[in-house]
């Protein structure tokens, strides 16, 4: 019984510790995609979308982040990536062209935070169009780098196709 005590007693603290450990990022992230979890995608995987997200950044001048976490530990979805994206610097401050896409996996659950000046690109009947088409059904699956591929070409599209719409109103 000693011994089932410790093993559990053990397992516990390194849940707690990886819990409180996605909750110690850094102020400014360092790479376009990052698995705080270190589970959810594989090194080939992040390896692969980062160069899908660093190609379709300099194709449209925005910034596109990725983050997988665990769990946003009970705050509301909506402020918690908000507050992420602040906190992480995602796009040009003066532009607010910043677009983040966050994957809360223990919770499962995601969202995809756009910049107020991506607002009239990206409208949120997209956004949420983007996650039930694309996002949701692979993750279902735990499909996580087709989901988020797929949800990355599909904004590269809006972004490019609305952008243009913009530039050529007078």
């Amino acid at each position: 019984i000693m011994k089932r005590f410790i093993f559990l007693f053990i397992l516990f603290c390194y849940s707690q510790l990886s819990v409180k450990a996605q909750f110690h990022q850094p102020a400014k992230l360092t790479y376009t995609v990052t698995d705080f979890t270190n589970y959810t995608l594989t090194k080939e995987d992040i390896n692969i979308l980062s160069n899908e997200v660093e190609r379709i950044n300099e194709t449209t001048g925005n910034q596109i982040a990725i983050v997988v976490m665990a769990t946003s530990a009970g705050e509301k979805l909506e402020s918690f990536s908000l507050r992420k994206a602040n906190q992480w610097g995602i796009g040009n401050k003066k532009k607010s062209n910043g677009v983040l896409i966050l994957v809360l996996a223990k919770d499962r659950k995601m969202r995809i935070e756009v910049g107020k000046g991506l607002t009239n690109v990206i409208s949120n009947q997209e956004v949420e169009r983007i996650i039930a088409q694309h996002m949701a059904p692979e993750f279902k699956l735990n499909n996580y780098r087709s989901g988020l591929m797929k949800g990355l070409k599909d904004l590269e599209t809006v972004m490019i196709k609305n952008a243009d719409a913009a530039e050529n109103k007078y």
